[in-house]
């Protein structure tokens, strides 16, 4: 330690402070004193005690609480050197109390709130512990007293049976605001509509206070059931307010649709609705509740209600009672679905008569009745009505439409009586039998009961009322007559017409019941602001309740999409030397006919346009033969852009005798079949077909022919089919795609999905983030929905708009600063946020001790593979030893872009690679890459891989990581480098390589295919020529030509006489040697034209058959291949003009059992920055509105002294926008040792007694302090 310098003054009180940055109790100290004359004296030895070690963490815990404290338990604390000085409390972040030995804390006057604690130790030498884990306390509700009764549970019903109708009923909330309603059952037992409910409950009804008092009510309601009416009672606090019920062993005690039915018979006259209730507390409306609707009637007495102090009014939509006596501060509503009766009192019905087959020129427009006859000697008689309908609202949907009529007389036999539309250009006074319209569609037909008179009957004719509302006039005509109206024998009735005065009320009518589409009203947003969250707001209500909607937006641009029409193009064959450069070319058909005789090449020539020049080709000259042509036409178009296609054709046929057919075709790509165009006549023709679906169908999609073939069977000698021309126009367009402004009249509205909205009133709020364009136009518009299908897209027609104004500025920060840098300890990043729209929430981000100054050094400075510096994340994954796996062994790793946990060889990557897996990389435990290849490819989802490891793991477990999270990247695949016995994926022309071994091999280098397609029966087998093996797995691919056929892989000796066939037949899946000794089979895999994947495996006798990586098959029996080959091979017992296709073949070596893949390590990321989650700005942190407010993050620092640690926050506000700049430079800061201070006084003894104030010594005196910071050893501080 360097000498202190200053001497200290003489006979003067001094002090000398050092610094420890651990604790020792090994320290000692004297003082040696010195004159000028050299004269020395030394102090006593002091020990002194060096505490540099915090108090240990406390607990803390929530004991109780009430409505106004919380009582909170504290766990001691421990200091192993100067002892504990006392506990810290903090409420919210703010120290409130500081306690010493109390081991809990009552906290008072508190709100109904949730508040967060902490708890803290600081020892006598001003050491701070670590705060304790927060605690969330909450101050309790006040709760009803014990006394309040609880509904029973585990009730039961009866099965409901025939017409039953459910009837669950609701309870409401506040009566008035500060009161809350609780009901209690007491039993009863009723039967409604035949369902029988075991225990129905009558209601008490409580009352709470806002002090928290319960007061007993009474009962507010009892349901009887008597004369299937439903009869409801209730005092006159309670009017509308529903009970709870058990219904099939549920206890109902939320808000919930109801059903009942009730008629009102004090409404104005034939006017009917179905009842919907809505709940009004004077501050909220709850809404309508659904009611369905039943033919059942409860009828409720309005006139009671009268009595009752309530006042009943009504419109034409709803009946509204209010509760007169004032405790029910808004009008309880029965909202109601309109059911609307046409007849002549309100001007519905315009028309009743009837017509007369006897007096065919007599009208029956004024009578006060009308007749419906039957009868075969004259005088059949029709009923006509006609209906005004405009008097339903413009935007209604009609459901239902019944119309009545009154019997006064009856016929004397059972009869049908059948109601038909018709035209409605008749009139009531001008209709006879001569002029009547004819009879329409049939709409019902009714048996009317002989000698049943003074009764109604209604038909159902809700289409025609559909279907004339639809029109302009919307006049509906409706004819009912017999149904056998020239019946042997006369019978009539006689029906009420809207002319009778005798009882107006059984005149005809007309109930029609219908809906109308929700409306809206009070559009607007939150704001206009680019670049942030804007809510969009729309306000819907029905009548009959509300089902969902779909919210429709443009962001500024959209996708423009353009069709620009080509071109009408003709392909024409004329004759076999035009340079048409659209030519087409003679063919054999696509199926030759057996024995057909083709045109000939100057036959072809001889063709020319529509100029009654025919070619022809005739039968042969000595038997029946099946001339034909045939025409291949290249369509240089893609055949998206083709509109259509128009194949004509002139010809005809010349017969000597007989009735040969000459058809003419177009081939059929995908069905293999023929399209008939038309035959062609003995006189010349010309004959055509337009195709305007199925383009793709007609023309091949990978040749772009369309094939048109003429032919016919069994033409006699000089008979033949003579062709003028072919033509094939062909109209296409391009599409083409731009972004274009949202302010454009054409612009295109994105759908989001369905959102449901529930009762009769709801809003559509839907919040987007806008463009960050100022200045752009935005458009939105909602598709509403209700319940009864009746949609509104009105909004649509004419979306709203808006222009994007400047975006507001996003949170500002300052006063960045932390409590501490002490290394090890726990410490707070203050910084402070300010936003004048409010502050929403922020990201902490932190970088703890590996800052370089420019970059957060994570794992890539601690073993990261050197070659994938640029890649973000990588899992490590342990295998096992296996004997006999040695090098070089190939394992599959299958790699899923999701979430989930990882087990064996199955890995999720958390969505953080390339759809395309263009970024897997894989390297062994010091970071060398390994070489792997990619089977199998899921864009998005999956992918299977096989990696070859390097290490040895016939002795060595091995350690590889999977690398993943880098954009830019693209495959490094290569089966050739992972697969060193063998791979080929046939993307070159590598058949040399190759042992043909029966049939046609080739090599499609376009597809990357290994084709085999040879017809017919036989085993055809390809090996490669150097390859031999022992225990090995071979993989490949294979698509099948069709049904029926079989295909595998071989495990061979060269001489083929031993190995391993693995066979897919058409009959089974089996194992078998090469002379067809099955050794195991089992049910056969259906041939589904598609790609399919093979692997199969032998080692020391065993074999195993994998397909699509399902083991199907396994097999230990006498199998031995020491050397040889694999081969791929076909067999077919049939003919197939479509090839086998091989799209790989790979060798990899195989141990049994394979080395085991053991457990995957956590991810790590690349970099060592580690965000949190998103916390919101909530009190304590600020006050409301938070316009200015901290975001203080308190973390464990790096134990290291002279880490560099760094930190920043991201910060939004309530719009959306953020501030991520301390992220661009962050705050950082160098961790530091402890460093306690200690103090101690010493005093200089004179010859065992000390120096006073009035001693001195001669000279200057200078003073040496000794400390022994350790046993043995001494250190001089001057």
């Amino acid at each position: 330690m360097a000498s202190n310098s200053t001497p200290l003054v003489n006979n003067t009180l001094n002090s000398i402070a050092y610094n420890y940055a651990i604790d020792s109790p090994q320290i000692w100290a004297y003082i040696n004193c010195t004159n000028s004359s050299g004269t020395s004296n030394f102090t006593d030895n002091y020990t002194i005690e060096i505490d540099a070690t915090p108090p240990t963490t406390p607990t803390l815990a929530n004991q109780s609480n009430g409505a106004t404290w919380i009582n909170l338990g504290m766990g001691s604390c421990i200091d192993s050197g100067s002892g504990v000085a006392k506990k810290l409390l903090y409420r919210n972040t703010t120290n409130i109390v500081n306690l010493t030995t109390e081991d809990s804390y009552n906290d008072t006057g508190l709100s109904e709130f949730t508040y967060a604690y902490e708890l803290s130790c600081l020892d006598n030498v001003g050491n701070y512990g670590s705060n304790s884990t927060t605690l969330l306390a909450n101050t309790s509700k006040i709760t009803p007293p014990t006394e309040v009764p609880v509904p029973p549970r585990n009730q039961s019903a009866t099965q409901p049976i025939g017409n039953a109708e459910n009837i669950t009923y609701v309870h409401p909330s506040h009566l008035v605001k500060g009161e809350t309603v609780k009901y209690t059952p007491t039993s009863e037992t009723h039967c409604i509509k035949s369902t029988c409910v075991a225990t129905l409950y009558s209601v008490q009804n409580f009352i709470q206070d806002t002090q928290g008092n319960w007061k007993h009510m009474g009962e507010i309601a009892s349901l009887t059931y008597s004369g299937n009416i439903l009869n409801i009672s209730w005092n006159k606090r309670s009017i509308l307010l529903q009970p709870y019920i058990i219904y099939n062993g549920v206890y109902t005690d939320q808000l919930q649709g109801y059903n009942f039915s009730i008629s009102y018979t004090n409404f104005v006259e034939y006017i009917k609705f179905r009842p919907r209730i809505k709940f009004v507390d004077g501050l909220t409306e709850f809404g309508f509740k659904k009611v369905s609707w039943s033919n059942d009637e409860v009828v409720v007495n309005f006139d009671d209600l009268a009595a009752n102090n309530f006042e009943v009014t009504q419109n034409e939509t709803h009946i509204s009672i209010r509760n007169l006596e004032g405790r029910v501060s808004s009008n309880e509503m029965l909202e109601l679905d309109p059911t609307i009766t046409l007849n002549e009192s309100n001007s519905g019905n315009v028309g009743d008569s009837f017509t007369n087959s006897s007096d065919t020129g007599v009208n029956y427009g004024t009578l006060q009745y009308l007749s419906v006859r039957s009868s075969n000697a004259g005088d059949v008689r029709r009923i006509f009505l006609l209906f005004d309908l405009s008097v339903i609202p413009s935007s209604a949907t009609i459901t239902d439409a019944n119309l009545s009529l009154y019997m006064f007389v009856a016929p004397t036999n059972n009869r049908t009586y059948n109601a038909n539309n018709t035209s409605n250009s008749w009139t009531e006074t001008g209709i006879t039998w001569s002029n009547q319209p004819v009879t329409g569609t049939l709409q019902q037909g009714i048996t009317i009961t002989l000698n049943v008179a003074n009764i109604w009957k209604s038909w159902n004719v809700t289409n025609a009322a559909v279907s004339s509302y639809a029109q302009t006039n919307k006049n509906m005509s409706i004819m009912i007559k017999d149904g056998a109206e020239t019946a042997s024998t006369a019978r009539f009735a006689m029906f009420v017409s809207k002319e009778n005065t005798t009882d107006t009320s059984k005149r005809p009518q007309l109930i029609i019941t219908y809906v109308t589409p929700p409306t809206y009203s009070d559009n607007s947003t939150s704001s206009t602001s680019a670049n942030t969250n804007v809510e969009h707001r729309l306000k819907w209500q029905s009548e009959t309740g509300l089902s969902g909607y779909i919210f429709s937006f443009c962001n500024g641009t959209y996708q423009k999409t353009t069709i620009t029409p080509n071109p009408t193009t003709t392909y024409t064959f004329l004759d076999n030397t035009s340079n048409n450069a659209y030519w087409a070319s003679p063919v054999n058909p696509i199926t030759s006919p057996a024995g057909g005789t083709q045109a000939t090449a100057v036959q072809y020539a001889n063709m020319s346009l529509n100029d009654s020049s025919f070619a022809r080709v005739l039968g042969d000259a000595t038997t029946n033969d099946d001339p034909y042509w045939s025409m291949n036409f290249t369509i240089n178009e893609t055949t998206a852009s083709i509109n259509w296609i128009n194949v004509s054709l002139g010809g005809f046929k010349v017969l000597t005798g007989g009735s040969e057919a000459a058809t003419c075709y177009v081939f059929n790509w995908t069905s293999a079949s023929w399209l008939s165009i038309s035959t062609l006549g003995t006189t010349p023709t010309i004959i055509s077909s337009n195709y305007t679906a199925g383009i793709g169908d007609i023309v091949n999609a990978s040749t772009k022919v369309l094939n048109v073939y003429c032919t016919g069977a069994q033409f006699d000698l000089n008979e033949g089919i003579y062709l003028d021309f072919v033509s094939v126009v062909v109209n296409s367009s391009n599409t083409t795609y731009s972004t274009a402004n949202c302010s454009d009249a054409n612009a295109v509205l994105t759908n989001d999905s369905w959102v449901a909205m529930t009762g009769t009133l709801d809003w559509s709020n839907v919040t987007k983030m806008i463009t960050s364009t100022e200045g752009a136009t935005v458009k939105w518009c909602v598709y509403a929905n209700g319940t009864a299908n009746e949609w509104n897209s009105t909004s649509c027609v004419n979306p709203f708009s808006y222009i994007t104004t400047a975006a507001p500025p996003p949170p500002t920060y300052s006063e960045n600063s932390t409590n501490s840098t002490l290394a090890g300890t726990s410490i707070e990043h203050r910084l402070r946020w300010q936003d004048v729209n409010g502050l929403s929430g922020y990201i902490f981000q932190f970088c703890n001790g590996t800052w370089n100054g420019t970059n957060c050094l994570g794992l890539a400075g601690w073993g990261w593979s050197s070659s994938l510096t640029t890649w973000q994340y990588r899992k490590s994954h342990y295998i096992l030893t296996a004997s006999g796996a040695n090098v070089n062994y190939e394992v599959q790793i299958i790699v899923i872009n999701g979430i989930g946990t990882d087990s064996g060889n199955t890995v999720y990557i958390n969505n953080k690679a390339r759809s395309d897996f263009g970024d897997i990389r894989f390297t062994d435990s010091n970071g060398a890459l390994l070489n792997y290849w990619n089977e199998v490819l899921n864009s998005g989802v999956n992918a299977t891989f096989w990696v070859n490891i390097n290490g040895n793991l016939t002795s060595t477990n091995q350690t590889i990581y999977i690398y993943y999270g880098n954009s830019g990247a693209t495959t490094t695949s290569n089966g050739t480098n992972t697969f060193p016995i063998w791979f080929d994926d046939f993307s070159t022309n590598t058949i040399s390589n190759y042992t043909v071994d029966g049939g046609t091999w080739a090599i499609d280098t376009t597809n990357g295919w290994l084709n085999q397609s040879s017809n017919g029966a036989g085993v055809y087998q390809i090996f490669p020529t150097s390859l031999n093996i022992a225990n090995v797995s071979a993989l490949t691919r294979v698509k099948e030509p069709s049904s029926g056929f079989d295909n595998g892989v071989t495990l061979r000796s060269a001489s083929s006489s031993v190995g391993v066939w693995f066979q897919k037949a058409a009959s089974a899946v089996d194992i078998q040697n090469p002379v067809n000794t099955v050794k195991n089979s089992t049910t056969a895999i259906a041939d589904d034209g598609n790609w399919h994947r093979y692997r199969v495996e032998m080692n020391d006798g065993e074999a195993w058959w994998y397909h699509d990586d399902n083991l199907i098959l396994t097999y230990s029996g006498s199998f031995t291949v020491s050397s040889g080959s694999c081969s791929a091979f076909t067999w077919a017992a049939g003919v197939s003009s479509v090839p086998w296709a091989f799209d790989y073949l790979a060798v990899r070596n195989f141990v049994y059992p394979e080395p085991a893949h053991s457990t995957w390590g956590a991810e790590e990321p690349q970099t060592g920055w580690v965000n949190d989650t998103w916390t919101a700005f909530a009190s304590g942190m600020c006050s409301s509105p938070y316009t200015d407010c901290w975001s203080n993050v308190t973390k464990l620092v790096n134990s290291t002294v002279g880490a560099n640690v760094s930190w920043c926050v991201y910060a939004n506000d309530t719009n959306n926008n953020w501030n991520m700049t301390s992220c661009v430079t962050p705050f950082t800061y160098t961790t530091a040792g402890v460093q306690p201070t200690i103090s101690f006084t010493i005093t200089l003894p004179r010859g065992g007694t000390n120096y006073s104030s009035s001693d001195s010594l001669p000279g200057t005196v200078t003073g040496d302090i000794y400390f022994n910071i350790t046993l043995g050893y001494q250190t001089n501080v001057n």
